[in-house]
C-alpha cells in the first residue's frame, strides 16, 4: 500500500508543492514584517498591521488547501476510470480494495499533515503577535470576563471543538466515498456515454440526499432523548451517526472495488 500512496503523492507533487511553497512565502514574510513591528512610529503600526494580514492569508490558505486536495483525490480518482490506461492500475497484482484505501488513506495524510503544519504556524504566529502587541494579558481578561458573565466552561467548549472536528472528518470522508460510488456506478453503466460526467453528478447528489435522510429521520430515532447540554450526552448524541457514516465508508468502499473488479470493462 505504501508504493501505492507513493504513486498518487507523484500525481500531485506540483500542486502539493505549490501549497507548501506558498505557506513558507507568508511565513517568511510574516517573520520580516515581525522584525519590523518592533518600536513606534508608522512603519511599525504597518508592519504590525502586516503581520495579521499574512496570518489571515495563511488561514485562507488551510482552507483553499483543505478543498484542493478533496477535489483532487475526487478528480484523480474519476480520471483513472475514464482513461484507456485505467487497466494499468486497477488490473496489477493489487486489489481494488487495497487501491481505494490507499488513496483514501493518502488523502487523510496529506490532509492531516498540511492542516497540521498550516495549524502550528498560524497558533505560533498568533501567539508572537500578541507578545509584539502586548495584548496578551488583556485577551486573557476578556475570555475570563466572557466566561464567567455567560457562564460557560471553556473545556467544554473545547470538548465540543474536538467532537466536531471527529464529526467534520468522518463526514469529509463519506461524502469523497460517496463521490467514489457516484463515479463508479456511472463508469459502469454508461462508460462509454457522453453524459456519465453528468449522470455521475446526479449520482451524488442523490446518494447525499438519501444518505442525509435516513441519518435524519431514522438514526437520530436513537438519540432524542439524549440531553445534548452535556459532555457525555453530546457524545451519546454523535455516536451513532458517527456509527452510521463509518458503515457507509466501509459499505462504500467495498461495493466500488466490487464494481470495478466485476462490472466496469476497463
Amino acid at each position: 500500500m505504501l508504493n501505492l500512496m507513493k504513486y498518487e503523492f507523484q500525481k500531485n507533487k506540483i500542486i502539493i508543492g505549490f501549497l507548501a511553497g506558498i505557506g513558507v512565502l507568508l511565513q517568511i514574510g510574516y517573520f520580516i514584517f515581525c522584525a519590523a513591528a518592533n518600536g513606534t512610529g508608522r512603519k511599525a503600526l504597518a508592519a504590525r498591521e502586516n503581520m495579521l494580514i499574512m496570518v489571515a492569508f495563511l488561514i485562507l490558505l488551510m482552507t483553499i488547501g483543505f478543498f484542493v486536495v478533496f477535489i483532487l483525490g475526487i478528480a484523480n480518482y474519476k480520471n483513472e476510470l475514464n482513461s484507456k490506461s485505467s487497466y494499468l492500475i486497477f488490473m496489477t497484482p493489487n486489489s481494488s480494495l487495497k487501491i481505494i484505501l490507499s488513496k483514501l488513506l493518502y488523502i487523510f495524510l496529506v490532509e492531516v499533515v498540511f492542516l497540521a503544519a498550516l495549524s502550528f504556524l498560524i497558533g505560533f504566529d498568533i501567539i508572537q503577535a500578541r507578545s509584539i502587541l502586548n495584548g496578551g494579558d488583556f485577551i486573557d481578561s476578556v475570555m475570563e470576563l466572557f466566561e464567567r458573565a455567560f457562564d460557560i466552561d471553556l473545556k467544554k467548549v473545547w470538548t465540543e471543538i474536538l467532537l466536531s472536528l471527529i464529526s467534520f472528518v468522518i463526514g469529509f470522508f463519506a461524502i469523497m466515498v460517496m463521490a467514489y460510488c457516484a463515479i463508479t456506478l456511472s463508469a459502469t453503466f454508461l462508460y462509454n456515454s457522453r453524459w456519465k460526467g453528468f449522470v455521475s453528478i446526479v449520482l451524488f447528489i442523490a446518494i447525499c440526499v438519501a444518505v442525509s435522510y435516513v441519518d435524519n429521520h431514522f438514526v437520530e430515532q436513537f438519540v432524542q432523548d439524549v440531553d445534548i447540554f452535556t459532555v457525555k450526552g453530546r457524545v451519546m448524541y454523535l455516536l451513532p451517526s458517527l456509527i452510521y457514516y463509518l458503515f457507509i465508508m466501509a459499505a462504500g468502499t467495498f461495493g466500488c472495488s466490487k464494481l470495478i473488479d466485476k462490472a466496469i470493462n476497463l
